[in-house]
Parts: structure tokens; C-alpha cells; sequence
């Protein structure tokens, strides 16, 4: 799957992003408050509407464009807000609804389904009314409207707050799992090791609904597929831990541990360091060393395919953390990354031709490549590089 452009405007505050195209690397580089996270931000919340019911917006419209194999659509929408009575004295609650929305098949150039107002169609046909508040991805079940949507569902938002860290462990059911069915995939998966790449797809796609639930990381839910792959012996364990060693030399040893509590098991996280004579808790973890295990998952096991988002590369992470991990991710081509940082050592060694410099102006933001902009053009990559710095700080990159 692949974003191929974004527009969007906030219809209450005027906030505006011009159609930007995005690439396979992406680094969107600006001063700070010109937009980058809020470019981010809105692209999550259109992809949560597609694939969440309930899910809301404040009123806006939006043009997505995107492919997924060799088929590619256009998803173009707005968005209103209506208020009801919530039941309580004197307080309404605003919902989103759908002003209009339409899927093109860009290939064919026809309709998969479209809405204006109260007229809804499928496929070309008439279609009952469907209700206001929810996107028509969630409302059909034909195959066309169901490939677009489950194009979405590669949209892998890396969203970890290391302030949401759970302190006990994380419940299994949060990827709509029941504790025998896990016991079941072990069991499976130890008889047929094929079968686990398998299991890693399907807790990957229940997990993104729950990230996208709750959007500021808590409950990550990382810590399943990595007891599944430690349970079965899968390679893709070891393969996590030799590199979270190699980060953090300290680190001698990573485990999840499982604790059964009536119809629940919850997984722990644990780390054994060297001199340390017992295994340490995910709750007395550092957010950095967190923050590592996660982009490591992200990019040793994300599907080909996987688009990652990632705002602030760098929130965390320590000068140890990311030499590895700029590497895993520059090395991820199968993959495609939209990533919003201003860390000098990260900028310096992502290609010049990957970045996206975000200017605001007024309300009006757009999306620049390099040689779009005139103080960028000329000269080596380094006399690039330290020109955008000093673009950067004088918070002028025109």
C-alpha cells in the first residue's frame, strides 16, 4: 500500500493543507508550530473515520489518493458536525456526519460508492440511506468497497507515549483474543512454523484498530506477537532481541513473562541487565529503551506494504538508539514512511531527495521537496543540510 497525495481543510478554524504527494521516504522537516505534526494528525483522524465506526471530525473535507497492488483510489469527503441532547440538563454532544463522500476507482474512473446529503450510491445503482454518521467504507460489504478500505488498514501510526505505559501487563483480549486461542496458536505454531507470519498478520490488524482507539499509545498491545514468536521459537524473536542488545549493551536479556488472572492473561515485558540479579518490569523500563523495542518491531516485521507514520522520530531516544534505527528504516524500501522530525543527526543522514519541508503560511500549509526550495538548490548535500538548519532556526525555509 502506498499514500500517494493528501489535501485536507478544517472547515471551523481554516487550517488548510494544499495537495501534498508523498514518495516511499518521506521526512518532513520545518520550524516548529509551521504544521508538521498536525499533517500527521489529520491524516490519522481520516483513516480512523474510514476504519472505525463512531469515529469523529471536526468539520472538514479532505482528498486522499491511494494504491495498494495495481489497483488505486481516490477518497474524497466532508464532513459536519450536528449537536443532540446528551440526557443531561443544558449539555449537547456534537456528532460527525458525512456532507458528502466519494471512492473512485482511479483505474476505471468510476464510482465505487458515493454520497451527497441523504443520496447514496453503490457500484453505480441507488443504495438505501445509510446513516450520517458513519463513512460508507464501514456501511457496505462489497468486495470493491472492502479492498479499498482493507488498503487503509496498512496505515501503521507509531503513536507510543511512554507516559501510557501500562503498569501491570497488557491483556491478550485487547487483540480480540480469548487466553485459549493464544494457547491455541502457540501449540500450532511450534507444530507448523509457517503458520506464525500468519498469526503476526491478524493480531497486526486487530492491534491497528486499538492504536487507532487510542491514538496517544495507550495499552500498545506490542508485547502478543512477541510472546507469540518467543512461545514458538521464531526466528523474528531472537532477531528483536540481538538488535535491542546491540542498542543498549547494558541489556543482557528481554522476555515476555505471562501471568493468568481468572478469564485474563496479561504479559509482561521484563529486561535482565548485567549486574542486576533480577529481571526488571516494564514499568521500571525507560521510555527510550520502550520507544527502541517498538520502532524495532515497526521495522524488523511490518509487512511489505506498510505505510508507517511516525511524528517526532527522535522523542526518546537516545544518541544510541538512533544510528540502528535509521539504518532499519532507510533499509525498509518495501515499506513507505511519513515521518515529521527536526534532529539535526536524523535530517543529515536521510537523503536530501526524501525531504518534504513544511511551510505555513497564514493557515495554508504546504509540502515542498528540496529542490523546490530556492535556499536548498546548489552546492554539496552538507551545504544543503547546514542551510536548512540555519532555514530552520531563523524559522524561514523559503
Amino acid at each position: 500500500m502506498k499514500i500517494l497525495s493528501f489535501s485536507y481543510e478544517d472547515l471551523a478554524s481554516g487550517w488548510t493543507l494544499e495537495t501534498a504527494t508523498f514518495e516511499a521516504m518521506n521526512l518532513l522537516v520545518g520550524a516548529s508550530g509551521v504544521g508538521k505534526t498536525q499533517v500527521v494528525e489529520n491524516l490519522r483522524a481520516v483513516v480512523t473515520v474510514a476504519l472505525l465506526d463512531n469515529a469523529t471530525l471536526p468539520r472538514a473535507k479532505w482528498v486522499l489518493r491511494y494504491e495498494d497492488g495495481d489497483r488505486r483510489w481516490r477518497w474524497e469527503a466532508e464532513t459536519g458536525v450536528e449537536e443532540e441532547e446528551s440526557g443531561l440538563p443544558g449539555l449537547m454532544v456534537a456528532n460527525t456526519v458525512f456532507v458528502s463522500e466519494l471512492l473512485e476507482d482511479e483505474q476505471s474512473g468510476e464510482a465505487v460508492f458515493k454520497r451527497a446529503g441523504k443520496r447514496v450510491e453503490l457500484l453505480g445503482a441507488e443504495a438505501p440511506e445509510v446513516p450520517a454518521g458513519r463513512s460508507l467504507f464501514g456501511s457496505f460489504t462489497a468486495e470493491a468497497v472492502r479492498e479499498g478500505r482493507d488498503a487503509l488498514r496498512s496505515v501503521l501510526f507509531s503513536v507510543y507515549s511512554g507516559r501510557d505505559t501500562p503498569q501491570v501487563g497488557v491483556p491478550v483480549q485487547l487483540a480480540g483474543l480469548a487466553p485459549a486461542q493464544v494457547n491455541d496458536m502457540i501449540s500450532e505454531g511450534r507444530k507448523s512454523p509457517s503458520l506464525v507470519p500468519g498469526y503476526f498478520h491478524h493480531i497486526s490488524v486487530q492491534l491497528t484498530s486499538s492504536r487507532l482507539r487510542h491514538p496517544q499509545g495507550r495499552h500498545v498491545g506490542y508485547q502478543l506477537p512477541w510472546y507469540l514468536a518467543q512461545e514458538t521459537n521464531a526466528p523474528e524473536f531472537d532477531a528483536l532481541r540481538a538488535k535491542f542488545c546491540e542498542v543498549f549493551p547494558s541489556v543482557e536479556d528481554l522476555r515476555i513473562r505471562r501471568s493468568d488472572d481468572g478469564d485474563r492473561a496479561l504479559l509482561h515485558l521484563e529486561i535482565r541487565e548485567r549486574g542486576v540479579p533480577h529481571w526488571i518490569d516494564q514499568s521500571s523500563i525507560s521510555a527510550g529503551m520502550l520507544r527502541t523495542l517498538i520502532h524495532l518491531h515497526e521495522f524488523l516485521f511490518a509487512p511489505a506494504g506498510t505505510v508507517i507514520v511516525i511524528d517526532e522520530f527522535e522523542n526518546s531516544l537516545g544518541v544510541n538508539c538512533l544510528p540502528v534505527l535509521t539504518v532499519l528504516m532507510l533499509e525498509r524500501t518495501d515499506c513507505q514512511f511519513i515521518v515529521t522530525s527536526h534532529h539535526p543527526w536524523i535530517i543529515s543522514k536521510i537523503p536530501m531527495s526524501t525531504w518534504r519541508v513544511v511551510q505555513r503560511h497564514g493557515s495554508v500549509v504546504r509540502l515542498l521537496s528540496a529542490q523546490e526550495v530556492p535556499r536548498l538548490r546548489g552546492g554539496s548535500r552538507l551545504d544543503a543540510f547546514t542551510r536548512l538548519l540555519n532555514a530552520l532556526q531563523s524559522d524561514d525555509a523559503a
